[in-house]
């Protein structure tokens, strides 16, 4: 994901989400996978996150249009560049 958003940054935006219930556990993860993109935690209600999503497995990712639509899930990055170049 790290080279797919140094290659596409410029016409993506990448958002993680973390269903973690300990901000240290997240934080660390954040550090260990050098990710340079937007993160988010809410620690008190992160079951409301995969709820909203319908996570079912971790990791997830969603493609979502900029109009709001989702137009992809649990893609692989070769997947997520071709749905980019249409």
């Amino acid at each position: 994901m790290i080279e797919f958003y140094q290659t596409h940054g410029d016409r993506v935006e990448i958002l993680s989400i973390s269903l973690d219930r300990k901000e240290s556990n997240w934080e660390n993860a954040i550090k260990k996978d050098g990710t340079p993109w937007l993160h988010i935690l809410d620690e008190h209600q992160p079951e409301k996150w995969g709820q909203l999503f319908n996570v079912r497995l971790i990791p997830s990712n969603f493609l979502i249009h900029r109009s709001g639509e989702i137009v992809g899930k649990d893609m692989s990055v070769d997947q997520m560049v071709e749905l980019l170049l249409k």
